[in-house]
């Protein structure tokens, strides 16, 4: 621009002002201005033709991009940015020999609309690089961090990769002895029960082990105290685990069956003899997508035994909710039943706190 040019921009009582906007420069020239632009229609309705900016194929990619990409309160500010740039620029009548003076504006205005677009430019999130992902599910060899990961994900914490290979020894012990697995007990105290060679036997274990198999009930249960709202009876849990260590242990575990069984009603999980068998045993060949869960509620198969004095059965020596509720007399409040009770209560409350079991998103 001229340094006559320059002159005419300014009113003589005008400051220069670097921050003076477009329309302010515009009505300057205009006062300034006196000679019919009519002349130069023509070339100003090209300049403005040239600085338009159109929105209307913003709007729609915008739209598209209100995905789970790009977060909504980035997208409002992208939306804003682009509200602000100017559709039409609406050139004034000016005097023929200004047009060095409107090419140099138009560049300013189309300069200013640049920026703009790349402050859109900055506010749009990089995407992670997903190529060496793809090679991966394209065949490239696993980690064995990973491939460590993708063979415990799925298995209780306690399990070992010596537990795992006997499996068929851990279905023995869940479906039949009705003594939980998942979570409680400790890796040893497991290896040991899937090693015993008799029901008599692995009783034997669970007294000789009782205080330690009591630590890990506790530790298993004192994870929900990160989830406490969503454990009520967590206050009485903590008692029967109280009530043990003081050695009230059939108190301990009647209210732990009574805790069991409430819980698996709120499950909606199957509580009668027949359909617990179905729904509950756990197999051999279970997908490791289920190990968990069914691990847990394998022993509920035995826990869920019906009895009536009148059946002409022997009366279940094992650990059994109907009598305990309907017929309860010491033989049912054995030591081993009541550390498997005990057992019994935290190992599924752990599951359930692990798999969010029992929330509306996640309820069976």
């Amino acid at each position: 621009m001229t340094d006559s040019v320059a002159s005419i921009a300014l009113d003589d009582d005008d400051e220069p002002s670097q921050g003076r906007s477009l329309a302010e420069s515009y009505a300057s020239l205009s006062r300034a201005a006196s000679l019919n632009a009519a002349a130069l229609q023509p070339l100003l309705d090209s300049v403005a033709e040239t600085v338009r900016l159109s929105t209307a194929t913003w709007q729609p990619q915008l739209a598209a991009l209100q995905t789970d990409i790009i977060p909504k309160a980035q997208l409002a500010a992208i939306s804003s940015l682009a509200a602000a740039i100017p559709r039409t620029i609406v050139m004034p009548s000016l005097p023929p020999d200004l047009t060095e003076s409107i090419r140099s504006m138009a560049q300013a205005v189309a300069s200013s609309q640049a920026s703009a677009l790349a402050q859109i430019t900055a506010h749009m999130p990089q995407l992670p690089d997903l190529s060496g992902f793809q090679k991966m599910l394209a065949g490239t060899a696993l980690s064995p961090g990973i491939l460590e990961w993708l063979r415990t994900a799925h298995r209780p914490g306690n399990w070992s990769d010596a537990v795992e290979e006997q499996i068929d020894a851990v279905v023995e012990l869940v479906n039949d002895d009705g003594i939980p697995v998942a979570w409680v007990p400790r890796t040893a105290t497991l290896e040991e029960l899937l090693t015993a060679s008799s029901g008599n036997e692995r009783s034997l274990i669970l007294i000789a082990r009782r205080d330690e198999i009591l630590e890990d009930c506790a530790s298993a249960l004192a994870r929900l105290e990160d989830d406490s709202a969503e454990f009520p009876a967590l206050p009485i849990v903590q008692k029967v685990l109280a009530g043990c260590r003081d050695g009230h242990w059939e108190i301990a575990a009647v209210t732990a069956v009574t805790i069991v069984h409430g819980t698996v009603e709120a499950l909606r999980w199957a509580s009668d003899r027949q359909r617990a068998a179905r729904q509950h045993a756990l197999q051999t060949d279970e997908g490791r997508d289920r190990l968990l869960e069914q691990a847990t509620r394998a022993p509920l198969v035995r826990f869920y035994d019906e009895w009536h004095a009148k059946s002409g059965k022997p009366r279940p020596a094992h650990l059994s909710r109907h009598v305990v509720a309907h017929d309860l007399a010491p033989d049912q409040v054995t030591e081993r039943n009541c550390i498997v009770a005990v057992m019994l209560m935290a190992s599924l409350l752990r599951t359930v706190y692990e798999l969010e079991l029992g929330r509306e998103d996640t309820r069976p």
